[in-house]
């Protein structure tokens, strides 16, 4: 074999490799993300009651999210129309800022998601001088539905079940609305 074919057979495996990556890298993403296919919750939205929270958590169908890469876009939209902040979440673990304010830190980290069919549940810490935890929870029928509170249980709940208890033994402050 001449070394110009050898050329050409490198170049050709090179480009193959490279494709084999592409589509490897293509189907880890893909499934990185959850399907969701939702249209945010607007602002302004109605607030749920608390019987629709709670028939919200009882729904035993949630897939749990713990990395900020696989929260769907419709979630991130309904927290910041909701909230009126950026989608700024740390991964569970990473330092979150305190009183403080760092660039490049959020003051905010995920603690997890629970994603229904028609409904999601945002659990996140809140870094400051006393940190503390809110839930907020959005439905996305009927052109959606939203609600938020910051909780007061210790420790931090870490899955739907322990969320509801929370909210059951109704150890949370309802956010206002802020007009």
């Amino acid at each position: 074999m001449q070394a110009k074919d050898k050329q050409i057979l490198l170049g050709i495996m090179a480009v193959i490799v490279v494709g084999v990556a592409v589509v490897i890298l293509w189907s880890v993403h893909s499934r990185s993300i959850p399907e969701f296919n939702v249209k945010p919750v607007p602002k302004n939205a109605p607030t749920l009651n608390e019987a629709d929270i709670e028939k919200v958590l009882g729904v035993e169908q949630f897939r749990v999210v713990r990395r900020v890469r696989q929260v769907p876009i419709a979630v991130k939209e309904s927290f910041s129309n909701f909230t009126g902040l950026p989608f700024d979440l740390a991964d569970p673990g990473e330092e979150i800022g305190s009183d403080m304010i760092v660039p490049g830190k959020s003051s905010r980290r995920l603690v997890f998601l629970g994603l229904s069919d028609d409904s999601a549940v945002l659990v996140y810490e809140q870094g400051g001088y006393v940190g503390f935890c809110n839930a907020v929870v959005f439905w996305f029928e009927e052109g959606g539905r939203d609600w938020g509170g910051t909780l007061e249980y210790v420790p931090v709940p870490k899955d739907i079940s322990s969320l509801k208890a929370v909210v059951q033994k109704g150890k949370f402050h309802p956010w206002e609305r802020r007009e």
